[in-house]
Protein backbone atom coordinates (compact mmCIF):
# COMPACT_ATOMS: atom_id res chain seq x y z
CA UNK A 1 0.00 0.00 0.00
CA UNK A 2 3.25 2.17 0.95
CA UNK A 3 4.38 1.57 -2.24
CA UNK A 4 0.89 2.91 -3.86
CA UNK A 5 1.45 6.34 -2.14
CA UNK A 6 4.34 6.60 -3.27
CA UNK A 7 3.74 6.96 -6.28
CA UNK A 8 0.48 8.38 -6.52
CA UNK A 9 2.72 11.22 -4.26
CA UNK A 10 5.66 11.02 -6.98
CA UNK A 11 3.05 11.53 -9.99
CA UNK A 12 1.20 13.95 -8.14
CA UNK A 13 4.78 15.77 -7.95
CA UNK A 14 5.43 14.97 -11.64
CA UNK A 15 2.10 16.17 -12.59
CA UNK A 16 2.91 19.32 -10.77
CA UNK A 17 6.17 19.62 -12.51
CA UNK A 18 4.48 19.54 -16.00
CA UNK A 19 1.74 21.83 -14.58
CA UNK A 20 4.70 24.20 -14.20
CA UNK A 21 6.17 23.92 -17.27
CA UNK A 22 3.06 24.11 -19.19
CA UNK A 23 2.58 27.67 -16.95
CA UNK A 24 6.15 28.27 -18.26
CA UNK A 25 5.93 28.06 -21.77
CA UNK A 26 2.18 29.47 -21.64
CA UNK A 27 3.97 32.65 -20.08
CA UNK A 28 6.71 33.15 -23.05
CA UNK A 29 9.51 31.75 -21.05
CA UNK A 30 10.78 28.95 -23.96
CA UNK A 31 13.67 28.07 -21.85
CA UNK A 32 11.86 26.28 -19.16
CA UNK A 33 12.56 22.81 -18.95
CA UNK A 34 11.66 19.76 -16.73
CA UNK A 35 14.35 19.16 -14.53
CA UNK A 36 15.08 15.31 -14.29
CA UNK A 37 17.20 15.49 -11.53
CA UNK A 38 15.71 13.38 -8.71
CA UNK A 39 12.51 12.09 -10.47
CA UNK A 40 12.13 8.11 -10.35
CA UNK A 41 12.69 6.29 -13.87
CA UNK A 42 9.57 6.20 -15.31
CA UNK A 43 8.91 10.15 -14.78
CA UNK A 44 12.76 11.15 -15.49
CA UNK A 45 11.97 9.53 -19.48
CA UNK A 46 8.66 11.17 -19.86
CA UNK A 47 10.77 14.48 -18.63
CA UNK A 48 13.58 13.54 -21.41
CA UNK A 49 10.48 13.09 -23.72
CA UNK A 50 9.21 16.24 -22.67
CA UNK A 51 12.32 18.69 -22.81
CA UNK A 52 13.04 16.61 -26.13
CA UNK A 53 9.32 18.01 -27.41
CA UNK A 54 10.36 21.17 -26.14
CA UNK A 55 13.48 21.60 -27.82
CA UNK A 56 11.92 20.25 -31.32
CA UNK A 57 9.13 23.25 -31.08
CA UNK A 58 11.65 25.71 -29.75
CA UNK A 59 14.56 25.44 -32.13
CA UNK A 60 12.76 26.53 -34.84
CA UNK A 61 11.20 29.62 -33.28
CA UNK A 62 14.96 30.98 -32.10
CA UNK A 63 15.64 30.74 -36.05
CA UNK A 64 12.54 32.59 -37.31
CA UNK A 65 13.40 34.36 -34.13
CA UNK A 66 16.77 35.74 -35.76
CA UNK A 67 15.46 35.84 -39.12
CA UNK A 68 12.89 38.66 -37.89
CA UNK A 69 14.96 40.30 -36.12
CA UNK A 70 17.44 40.81 -39.18
CA UNK A 71 14.30 42.08 -41.06
CA UNK A 72 12.92 44.43 -38.66
CA UNK A 73 16.52 45.83 -38.35
CA UNK A 74 16.66 46.44 -42.29
CA UNK A 75 19.59 43.57 -42.74
CA UNK A 76 18.78 40.95 -45.59
CA UNK A 77 18.85 37.48 -43.27
CA UNK A 78 20.41 34.30 -44.98
CA UNK A 79 17.60 31.96 -46.05
CA UNK A 80 17.21 28.78 -43.36
CA UNK A 81 19.12 25.60 -44.63
CA UNK A 82 18.35 23.22 -42.43
CA UNK A 83 15.18 21.13 -43.39
CA UNK A 84 12.80 21.25 -40.33
CA UNK A 85 10.53 18.09 -39.73
CA UNK A 86 6.78 17.28 -40.27
CA UNK A 87 4.69 20.80 -40.82
CA UNK A 88 7.67 23.33 -39.86
CA UNK A 89 9.03 22.65 -43.23
CA UNK A 90 6.29 24.62 -44.50
CA UNK A 91 6.93 27.73 -42.60
CA UNK A 92 10.77 27.39 -43.05
CA UNK A 93 9.66 27.22 -47.04
CA UNK A 94 7.15 30.56 -46.60
CA UNK A 95 9.82 32.42 -44.46
CA UNK A 96 12.55 31.50 -47.04
CA UNK A 97 10.14 32.71 -50.03
CA UNK A 98 9.91 36.14 -48.25
CA UNK A 99 13.79 36.48 -47.72
CA UNK A 100 14.07 35.61 -51.48
CA UNK A 101 11.96 38.35 -52.38
CA UNK A 102 13.66 40.75 -50.45
CA UNK A 103 16.94 39.84 -51.69
CA UNK A 104 15.16 40.38 -55.45
CA UNK A 105 13.73 43.54 -54.58
CA UNK A 106 17.13 44.58 -53.54
CA UNK A 107 18.98 43.57 -56.02
CA UNK A 108 16.53 45.12 -58.80
CA UNK A 109 16.57 48.70 -56.73
CA UNK A 110 20.51 48.19 -57.13
CA UNK A 111 19.78 47.61 -60.97
CA UNK A 112 17.44 50.59 -61.41
CA UNK A 113 19.46 53.28 -59.61
CA UNK A 114 22.68 51.72 -61.98
CA UNK A 115 20.68 52.47 -65.05
CA UNK A 116 19.38 56.05 -63.96
CA UNK A 117 23.26 56.51 -63.51
CA UNK A 118 23.60 55.34 -67.58
CA UNK A 119 20.74 57.36 -68.42
CA UNK A 120 18.86 54.77 -68.95
CA UNK A 121 15.63 56.20 -67.44
CA UNK A 122 13.01 53.80 -69.60
CA UNK A 123 14.41 50.99 -66.79
CA UNK A 124 11.66 49.92 -64.71
CA UNK A 125 10.79 47.16 -62.24
CA UNK A 126 9.65 43.68 -63.51
CA UNK A 127 6.41 43.78 -61.40
CA UNK A 128 5.69 40.48 -62.87
CA UNK A 129 8.27 39.15 -60.57
CA UNK A 130 6.62 40.07 -57.54
CA UNK A 131 3.17 39.03 -56.06
CA UNK A 132 0.46 41.01 -53.90
CA UNK A 133 1.55 44.03 -52.27
CA UNK A 134 4.92 44.51 -52.82
CA UNK A 135 4.36 44.18 -56.70
CA UNK A 136 1.25 46.84 -56.13
CA UNK A 137 3.94 48.88 -54.25
CA UNK A 138 7.09 48.44 -57.22
CA UNK A 139 4.30 49.37 -59.66
CA UNK A 140 3.93 52.46 -57.82
CA UNK A 141 7.54 53.27 -57.84
CA UNK A 142 7.43 52.78 -61.79
CA UNK A 143 4.35 55.51 -62.34
CA UNK A 144 6.27 57.97 -59.85
CA UNK A 145 9.12 57.35 -62.10
CA UNK A 146 6.97 57.89 -65.29
CA UNK A 147 5.50 60.96 -63.67
CA UNK A 148 8.67 62.71 -63.21
CA UNK A 149 10.30 61.66 -66.42
CA UNK A 150 7.43 62.77 -68.64
CA UNK A 151 7.61 66.19 -68.07
CA UNK A 152 11.18 65.86 -69.07
CA UNK A 153 10.77 64.12 -71.94
CA UNK A 154 8.51 66.97 -72.95
CA UNK A 155 10.99 69.62 -72.33
CA UNK A 156 13.68 67.34 -74.03
CA UNK A 157 11.33 67.26 -77.04
CA UNK A 158 10.91 70.84 -77.03
CA UNK A 159 14.82 71.66 -76.48
CA UNK A 160 14.87 69.80 -79.70
CA UNK A 161 12.87 70.82 -81.91
CA UNK A 162 13.95 74.55 -81.04
CA UNK A 163 17.92 73.74 -81.76
CA UNK A 164 16.36 71.98 -85.26
CA UNK A 165 15.22 75.28 -85.48
CA UNK A 166 11.77 74.53 -85.23
CA UNK A 167 9.73 77.04 -82.77
CA UNK A 168 6.36 76.80 -84.15
CA UNK A 169 5.01 75.04 -81.01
Amino acid sequence: MRKTTAVTETKSGFDAVLQSLEQSIRNGNLKARVDAAGLRAPEAAVAQSVNSIVDALTQPLAALDGVIADLSRGDAPEPIRQVWPGDLEATRKALNSFIDIAAMREADVAHLKEAAEEGRLETRFDISRYPGRTGQSLAAVNQVLDAILLPIAEGNRILAQISAGKIDE
